[in-house]
């Protein structure tokens, strides 16, 4: 099993992986082991030397698929050229259920909803974090809030943000670059005041990084206010965030 598993990730053909499915269905192994069914399915649906459209039909083969077969086809569709098809793929998974979708299914489909600005769906994504249980996931309240904002609406994304119980850097820094990148620098200052202020006395997973302090500066720039800007670059010096800046901007 062990090298079949190292079968289905190799770099191979497309052929091959025709006649690795043909292997798999004849010797039963397709229906009896989810995990290698699992495998080929995101090989698939990711890789360039694949094919999306030979996964989709695959999976629509199988008689009972699990979660997992439905998130390796809705990874492959939201990082594809046309991420709105994972929005109606995962639509179609939510009203088969079960089985229910996941964490993973979520943050495929939340992704896709950025990549196209979705703000519909991101609306009904965001009820099914509640209803799944899922409101104390960092990672994917910070997938929401980037998916909000990705759609303009910053409002929705703060609101998230405000409500969250947890939260990283990586939380700050989604809401920080959105707010710049969506004509809101003043909310962006204010968020990186205020990072700076708590930063002291919380967890070492709040502290501001680079990415944090370049955010804040094209706020500055958005501003065009020197005084904002010479307070961030302060920052940054004593925090020693300034070097890995100049390496980043060039």
């Amino acid at each position: 099993m062990a090298r079949l598993d190292l079968l289905v990730q190799r770099r191979v053909t497309f052929s091959h992986i025709k006649q690795l499915h043909a292997f798999l269905l004849t010797s039963g192994l397709f229906l009896s082991h989810s995990h290698l069914r699992r495998q080929f399915l995101e090989h698939c649906a990711l890789s360039p030397w694949a094919s999306l459209d030979h996964a989709l039909s695959t999976f629509l083969s199988i008689p009972h698929p699990t979660t997992g077969d439905y998130n390796s086809i809705l990874r492959g569709l939201a990082a594809s050229p046309s991420p709105v098809s994972a929005l109606s793929f995962y639509a179609g998974f939510v009203s088969s259920s079960p089985p229910r979708p996941d964490a993973l299914s979520l943050s495929f489909t939340l992704k896709a909803c950025a990549r196209c600005s979705s703000l519909p769906f991101s609306l009904q994504l965001h009820s099914h974090l509640v209803r799944f249980g899922f409101s104390p996931d960092t990672i994917l309240m910070t997938t929401l809030i980037d998916a909000y904002a990705k759609c303009g609406r910053i409002d929705n994304a703060r609101n998230v943000f405000d409500e969250m119980p947890c939260r990283d850097i990586t939380t700050w820094n989604v809401l920080l670059s959105g707010s710049v990148l969506y004509g809101h620098p003043h909310l962006a200052l204010h968020l990186f005041r205020q990072l700076c202020g708590v930063s002291s006395s919380v967890s070492p997973n709040e502290t501001p990084d680079s990415s944090t302090v370049i955010a804040a500066i094209a706020a500055c720039s958005q501003l065009g206010t020197i005084a904002n800007g010479e307070e961030v670059h302060s920052f940054a010096r004593a925090s020693q965030l300034d070097s890995q800046i100049i390496v980043r901007m060039h």
